[in-house]
């Protein structure tokens, strides 16, 4: 059994868009575990401008924006 924690910026990725991702991960893992039944996978969304990179906090906006 696996668990894998997705962790993304809240309001950049829609519900379709999430959906997807699980559904993908647990492809991924499931390749390696014999079956998805094993796989748990949670996202996690992490409020605008509480993420960063090289020192610099994003917003959602900004992110959208670079897409």
């Amino acid at each position: 059994m696996s668990i894998a924690t997705v962790k993304v910026v809240e309001g950049v990725f829609s519900t379709e868009e999430k959906t997807g991702m699980i559904a993908d991960v647990t492809a991924a893992l499931a390749k390696y575990e014999g079956g998805s039944q094993y796989t748990i996978v949670t996202i996690e969304e992490v409020k605008s401008g509480d993420w960063g990179r090289a020192g610099v906090a994003f917003t959602a906006a900004e992110i959208a924006a670079a897409s």
